[in-house]
């Protein structure tokens, strides 16, 4: 589609009036309050400004800690600095006056919310968008539990207090199940009780843990995807008794087209070998030829988290419960 609003058709262009169609994204978040945890984060900024671009959200919470001796409310005063908003403060400006941080940090118990704040959430909030996570592959096991395990139990613990709940999407990844040749649809069972671990980390040393990493992990292959696959467990365990979907991600790579094509500031997962390939520094790299490059660009994971909530809110005879469908972690 150009942006003039044509089409190429058998190689005929024709016109096509784009307005007659409605805006299903914009109508599914118009008049709502979202609540975005992740949002200092590459997924979870990201998300927060296209729910300002395109929607007349209501409002839009984002959860932040204080962080290297700045405070929530000094960090949220340099939230939109970065030129990654620079489109949205041209063309919607009034739209950040939509946002509000609330201070917390969701490896400490109850989020690190004040009462105040959270009784604010559980009265106002109909989406919450779980994307806050440690994505570092080499961190210790204990904090990866405590942050990215407890606080998805913490944050479902919130979810079962909102009063008009809508809908709960936990951004998980793709990796959360290595055994798996096909990653399908479906609630895989992980070596551990998530709560077990939890409990784990709360009582046990991080020197012994540390000791430890290699066997708990087993082939899951480091601390992330370990991670990610007990969160997950976590969730799916309520998903016959809340609006929940799980969306998984594979390696996030810079936007493709919105809002600034090539756009990155991560240096996580591949992007520092990026990096050296745009610079010049870094011209072979020694691969196989029969692996895949497993990415997708940061904002075709945005679209899907868009359209995956209007789908999921708007079409209620197609939501899926996974609840007690299980799958074995075989190859």
């Amino acid at each position: 589609m150009s942006p003039s609003g044509h089409k190429r058709v058998f190689d005929e262009e024709v016109l096509v009036d784009l307005t007659q169609f409605p805006d299903r994204i914009a109508d599914t978040f118009a008049g709502k309050t979202v609540l975005v945890t992740g949002a200092t984060g590459f997924v979870g900024r990201a998300l927060v400004e296209r729910i300002l671009h395109n929607t007349d959200v209501k409002k839009v919470y984002i959860l932040i800690k204080s962080k290297r001796g700045k405070g929530t409310q000094e960090r949220f005063a340099h939230y939109f600095d970065s030129c990654f908003f620079d489109p949205l403060k041209k063309e919607r400006p009034e739209s950040l006056k939509r946002v509000e941080a609330i201070q917390g940090d969701l490896s400490e118990l109850e989020i690190g919310i004040s009462r105040e704040d959270r009784r604010k959430l559980i009265d106002e909030v109909n989406i919450i968008y779980h994307s806050g996570a440690s994505v570092r592959f080499d961190e210790y096991i204990k904090k990866m539990i405590m942050l990215n395990v407890r606080g998805t139990r913490n944050m479902i613990a919130l979810a079962k207090e909102v009063k008009n709940l809508q809908l709960f999407v936990h951004v998980s990844t793709t990796y959360c199940q290595p055994r798996n040749v096909v990653l399908n649809e479906d609630v895989s069972i992980t070596p551990h009780n998530p709560h077990d671990m939890i409990r784990i980390a709360e009582n046990m040393d991080e020197g012994t843990l540390n000791i430890l990493t290699s066997k708990l992990v087993g082939d899951y292959g480091n601390t992330y995807t370990f991670s990610k696959a007990l969160a997950e467990a976590i969730v799916f365990e309520q998903m016959d008794k809340l609006p929940i979907l799980v969306v998984r991600p594979s390696i996030v790579m810079p936007c493709i087209k919105h809002p600034i094509p090539g756009f990155t500031d991560s240096e996580y997962g591949p992007m520092s070998l990026w990096i050296l390939y745009c610079k010049g520094m870094l011209r072979v790299t020694k691969v196989k030829p029969e692996y895949v490059l497993d990415y997708v660009t940061l904002d075709m994971v945005i679209n899907t988290l868009l359209i995956t909530t209007y789908n999921y809110i708007n079409n209620t005879e197609k939501k899926y419960r996974y609840a007690t469908r299980r799958t074995s972690n075989g190859p």
